[in-house]
Formats: C-alpha cells, structure tokens, sequence
C-alpha cells in the first residue's frame, strides 16, 4: 500500500491511503514531507467508529480525514468481514446493548 502511494504521489495523482494502522500512516505522512508532496493532495481515510482520536488527530495537522459509514445491499457481508478482521468490534456493539444505548444514538457526527 505505502509503495502504491509512493507511486501515486511521484505521479501527482490523488491518493487514498485507507487504513486504520498508524505505522502505515506515518510512511505515508513521511513520504509526503520527504517529495514536498502537499496534504491536500491525498487523504487518509477510515472507517466511522474506529480510531476516532487518530481521525481527529489527522485533522488537527491539516491531513484530508475521509470516514466512510458502509450501507446498502452489501453492507452485511461487508459488516461481517470486518468483524472476523477485528472481533473487538462485537465487544463494542454488546458494551452498547447492555448499557441500554441503543446503537441507533451512538455520536455518529462526521466532522472532518
């Protein structure tokens, strides 16, 4: 993925680096820096509900923020994938039942 972003941005073309993992995201910003290559060229982008601080933290330092909420026909299978990628998730969406908040309320303003 970063040589795939490296490529891109020797290239000017605009650039997607969609992950959640934060050495990928500092090669990323680090090659960015190295070619003079501006934040506003690329974007980092997320999932919603995942890595909020590193979503924000982003953003304050002027880096492109996508977060992507998955919907549609597909949105279950895709749902289920990225839980059997990340069981920490289910945890999650139980914690919210057993609280009593339904998942429907759950902060879900993008504002990046």
């Amino acid at each position: 993925m970063v040589r795939a972003a490296k490529d891109a941005g020797c290239n000017n073309v605009g650039t997607a680096i969609a992950t959640h993992d934060e050495k990928m995201i500092a090669a990323a910003k680090v090659f960015a820096a190295a070619n003079k290559i501006p934040s506003s060229s690329f974007e980092f982008q997320m999932l919603h509900g995942i890595r909020r601080e590193l979503q924000a933290s982003l953003a304050a330092e002027g880096y492109n923020v996508r977060v992507s909420v998955p919907y549609g026909t597909e949105w279950y299978p895709y749902f289920m994938r990225r839980l059997a990628e990340r069981p920490a998730n289910l945890w999650f969406y139980r914690r919210c039942k057993t609280i009593g908040q339904p998942t429907s309320q759950l902060n879900v303003s993008v504002l990046f």
